[in-house]
């Protein structure tokens, strides 16, 4: 393959797998260089952290549509197998000796593997001396920038809630112009297709499973325009309840970056100007803001990367090790049938409603008392939107070992949950075959009607206690610390 002319640029797209609003791309677009761009495919590092084959698919298959929009801009897309982050600055510094690369651009990523490789990459590139420009275009806030009074990262969601709002207020992202071909670049062919179908023919994933979703980036942005026009107005009323499609939809193209957030953020805050939309939209701006909160929880204490839990004394909890209990909570055989229909959601489309992912997780490391990150890897096997900061942020505010302004005495009864969240038992007839002929009056408590519902299993744990039983242990914990 011949060299690019001297002194080319390069984008690196890593979850930002998108020609609009990406902020690395259209600098370099600008820069009036030729431009290339280089995705390295990792797929050893998808084993090491449990990716899920829905996921591996939407990525691939949303690259495949990445590889042909660029090239209709003139832009390269060049995909390179590297099997493990480890590997990534070595061949970086060869790609970039091979095509002279004067100029890379970059979206940043905040986690600890994606740093190290990152300021490896970035010693080969100095080697060469070659310069790198990083963007934060995968969040609305930076990391870096929000502190509280005393200098310290925000821990708690609520102050830095109003940090970020203020933040944004004066410094919100500006949208960028949509990406045009430059004036006397031609189109290029995509020559990607061979290493995605090779890859996709490494993913066990069936076709029905695929067959509930669409990658890429023209469907992310649809759905989004979709959602503004039918679901955000009721945003705030109906993003709690299963059987109704009341949520966005969108945490597959927002974690692969095949929409942008600021995006996702420009279209709120102009339907923050009318009075029908302005609830909805508001309430869906806080949900941008936890993602940016679990962002910058994970930059500031690394840590939380490797299995650490964020509040230091919950290390010493002695978590329930019955694995029966664990698969019975894993296949959707509680007894408890709105953690059931959760679950069953969960392996049978690769995603889980929002409000079911607190319930559930609350019910295995509460109810179940078995230890979060069994839980939160189970997740990552199944989810595609599975989202590493997210995921890990939403499993330790539910154990109660995370960021939490209360700490281990929020306990949700998965009774009440499902009386409140699915009162007619709609989502939980619809994944939990055995109980659609179930008269609504035992739906969430079948243990309690007259007759035994037939392939249906009894309550695995009793719902009395759980309260206390998880205050002892948590109280426990601390002082086994507080002796050492």
């Amino acid at each position: 393959m011949p060299a690019t002319p001297p002194e080319a640029v390069l984008v690196w797209f890593r979850n930002d797998l998108r020609v609009h609003e990406q902020a690395a791309l259209s600098a370099a677009l600008a820069d009036g260089r030729p431009v290339r761009s280089v995705y390295f495919l990792c797929e050893d590092q998808w084993d090491s952290h449990h990716v899920a084959a829905i996921r591996r698919w939407y990525v691939l298959e949303s690259l495949r549509e990445l590889g042909e929009s660029l090239a209709r801009l003139g832009v390269p897309l060049d995909i390179v197998e590297a099997g493990s982050f480890r590997a990534v600055p070595d061949m970086f510094g060869e790609y970039l000796a091979r095509y002279s690369i004067g100029k890379v651009f970059v979206g940043r990523e905040y986690l600890r593997n994606e740093l190290d490789r990152d300021r490896a990459s970035a010693v080969a590139a100095t080697a060469l001396g070659v310069e790198m420009q990083g963007f934060d275009h995968g969040v609305l806030v930076p990391p870096r920038l929000l502190s509280t009074g005393q200098g310290r990262p925000y821990t708690v969601f609520s102050p830095y809630r109003r940090s970020w709002q203020k933040w944004l207020d004066s410094h919100g992202p500006a949208p960028l112009a949509s990406e045009k071909r430059k004036r006397g670049t031609a189109p290029v062919k995509f020559e990607g297709h061979r290493i995605i179908d090779n890859a996709l023919a490494r993913v066990a994933i069936s076709p029905s499973l695929s067959a509930g979703w669409q990658s890429g980036e023209q469907a992310a942005r649809d759905q989004l325009k979709s959602f503004a026009l039918t679901s955000l107005a009721g945003y705030q009323r109906q993003r709690d309840f299963p059987a109704i499609e009341g949520t966005s939809m969108l945490s597959a193209a927002l974690s692969a970056g095949t929409v942008s957030v600021a995006e996702c953020w420009h279209l709120a805050r102009s339907a923050l100007q009318h009075p029908a939309q302005r609830e909805g939209a508001e309430c869906w701006i806080g949900e941008l803001a936890w993602r940016d909160f679990y962002r910058q929880i994970m930059a500031n204490f690394p840590q939380l990367a490797v299995g650490e839990p964020f509040r230091a004394e919950t290390r010493f909890i002695q978590w329930s090790s019955d694995e029966a209990l664990f698969q019975a909570w894993c296949e959707g055989r509680t007894g408890y049938p709105l953690v059931d229909a959760a679950q069953r959601q969960l392996v049978q489309t690769g995603w889980m409603h929002n409000r079911l992912r607190m319930v559930s997780a609350m019910f295995l490391t509460k109810n179940l008392f078995i230890d979060w990150r069994r839980g939160e890897q189970f997740f990552m096997r199944h989810l595609i939107d599975g989202d590493f900061a997210a995921n890990n942020g939403g499993w330790q505010w539910s154990a109660s070992t995370g960021t939490d302004a209360a700490p281990y005495f929020r306990v949700f009864s998965p009774v009440r949950q499902s009386q409140r969240f699915d009162p007619d038992g709609e989502f939980i007839r619809r994944y939990v075959p055995e109980l659609a002929e179930i008269d609504n009056k035992w739906i969430h408590e079948p243990w309690k009607a007259p007759n035994p519902v037939s392939g249906y299993p009894a309550p695995v744990v009793d719902q009395a206690g759980v309260r206390d039983r998880v205050t002892a242990a948590f109280r426990a914990a601390k002082e086994i610390m507080e002796s050492q």
